[in-house]
C-alpha cells in the first residue's frame, strides 16, 4: 500500500531532479515559495521507497492563491492514480484557488482533475512547452 505523508522540500529534490529536471543541479531545484512556512511537500512511499512527489506554495496572484508544482511519480508507480492521489491531497490543503504551470502534454490529466486551461502554450526553459491551469476560480 502507497502511503502519502508530508516531508520536506529537500526530501523531494532527488525526485525533483531524476523525474522532472535531469539538466539541472539540485540546488537549483528548490523554488520560489517551497521554503515558505505554509508551503506543503508530499512524498508517496512504497515501503521505504519515494515513488512520488508533489508540492503546494502560497502564489497569491492573479491565477489563484495557491501554486502546485514539481509533481512526479515513477515509471514503476505511474497509471495507478497515484499523480492523482497527490494532487488531490494538495488541493485539500489549499485555502482558495489554485494555479500551476503543466507541461502540454499533461494537459488532458489535469483537465480531468478540474483545471481549466489559462492562454497558449508557451516555451518554459530548460523542460520545454506548458500552459497555466487553474481551479477554484482565479482565471481572468
Amino acid at each position: 500500500m502507497i502511503e502519502i505523508r508530508r516531508v520536506s522540500v529537500a526530501d523531494t529534490l532527488p525526485l525533483r531532479q531524476r523525474l522532472l529536471r535531469p539538466m539541472q543541479e539540485l540546488d537549483e531545484l528548490v523554488f520560489e515559495g517551497d521554503e515558505d512556512p505554509g508551503a506543503v511537500h508530499l512524498g508517496a512511499y512504497d515501503g521505504d521507497d519515494m515513488v512520488g512527489i508533489a508540492s503546494l506554495a502560497p502564489s497569491p496572484g492573479p491565477l489563484g492563491r495557491w501554486r502546485i508544482r514539481q509533481v512526479g511519480v515513477v515509471p514503476r508507480g505511474r497509471g495507478a492514480g497515484l499523480g492523482r492521489r497527490l494532487v488531490e491531497a494538495l488541493l485539500e490543503e489549499a485555502e482558495g484557488p489554485v494555479h500551476l504551470s503543466a507541461r502540454s502534454h499533461l494537459e488532458d490529466w489535469y483537465l480531468g482533475l478540474g483545471f481549466e486551461r489559462v492562454g497558449e502554450v508557451y516555451d518554459k526553459p530548460p523542460v520545454g512547452p506548458h500552459v497555466d491551469m487553474v481551479r477554484g476560480g482565479g482565471a481572468p
